[in-house]
């Protein structure tokens, strides 16, 4: 008896001779070391709608679905031989909507996909290996081209990289607030909430609006990013909100009235755009008691205006 220490190709040779002739015969053969060896998938099936039974997939085969409500996959893989340790499924989908995983396969496996995996139009490549003893064995192939699907309404991961691409470009006036919301898909649309219990919209990409308000103070301002299918339904959402703070500004100079300038030995009436401002003050000796009468002045005014209310 002898024992191989290695798998490859051996050879096995006999020679026989006698006295006057000698021969040899050669067998050639193949040798597995290893106690656990690759095997194929099997009963694989899938359940491709909602309220029909699973039917069989078979691998390298395309099979069409109209845009799942519901998607289930399983099958078996099983290693042969007596020297196996737990066997492993490793899967890879390629497509609009990519993702991969790896399951266990010890009595049977199902792979954590549902209809979302499959929600955008398109053709997926679902790559199955299965491993026995660590080592790979023959990939299954499996393809479904998806059609029938919503066009708008994404999984919620294609949602939020859509949602990143949103750029708020705004200013604020007096008592005013200006927003233009840039980098929307044909499928969103936006919602200004000024926090006073007013709203604009729902609106499309690069639309400017303006909001007036009544009075100084910090008003929660959000937008409102929707989604809607073709039935008008609203399918994905998102909402981001801030404070800011609004001043409006009601204190105009050109209400006020009886103001006058003067030096130590003049006084002269004046309004805020009066010329005679300008040629005061290009009197040098008198700019110090120029500058405290109208001191004076704008104090006074301001103070009557906060006395009125």
């Amino acid at each position: 008896m002898y024992n191989f220490t290695q798998n490859g190709s051996h050879q096995i040779c006999v020679t026989v001779f006698d006295e006057c002739n000698v021969r040899q015969m050669c067998t050639k053969f193949e040798v597995k070391c290893d106690t656990c060896y690759c095997s194929s998938f099997s009963n694989l099936t899938a359940r491709l709608k909602q309220g029909a039974p699973n039917q069989p997939i078979q691998c390298g085969k395309t099979y069409p679905i109209q845009c799942p409500s519901v998607f289930q996959f399983g099958g078996d893989f099983n290693c042969q031989g007596n020297g196996c340790d737990s066997t492993i499924v490793e899967w890879n989908i390629d497509g609009p909507i990519a993702d991969s995983g790896m399951v266990p396969a010890n009595t049977g496996f199902t792979l954590p996909l549902n209809a979302q995996s499959f929600s955008i139009n398109g053709l997926y490549m679902l790559t199955l290996v299965g491993y026995c003893n660590g080592k790979p064995c023959t990939p299954c192939v499996i393809y479904f081209e998806v059609t029938g699907c919503d066009p708008c309404c994404k999984d919620s991961t294609a949602f939020a990289n859509a949602i990143a691409n949103f750029q708020t470009n705004g200013a604020l006036g007096n008592c005013t607030i200006f927003e233009n919301g840039t980098g929307l898909d044909s499928c969103m649309q936006v919602t200004w909430l000024w926090g006073d219990g007013n709203t604009s919209g729902p609106l499309g990409n690069a639309t400017q609006v303006t909001h007036t308000y009544l009075g100084t103070g910090t008003y929660n301002v959000c937008y409102l990013i929707e989604v809607l299918d073709a039935n008008q339904k609203v399918c994905n959402s998102y909402t981001k909100c801030d404070s800011i703070y609004v001043i409006c500004d009601t204190c105009d100079c050109a209400g006020a009235d009886h103001l006058s300038f003067g030096g130590h030995d003049f006084i002269l009436p004046a309004t805020c755009s009066s010329p005679d401002i300008i040629e005061i003050l290009a009197l040098p000796m008198v700019n110090h008691s120029i500058f405290m009468v109208m001191s004076i002045a704008v104090e006074t005014f301001a103070s009557r205006i906060n006395l009125d209310g």
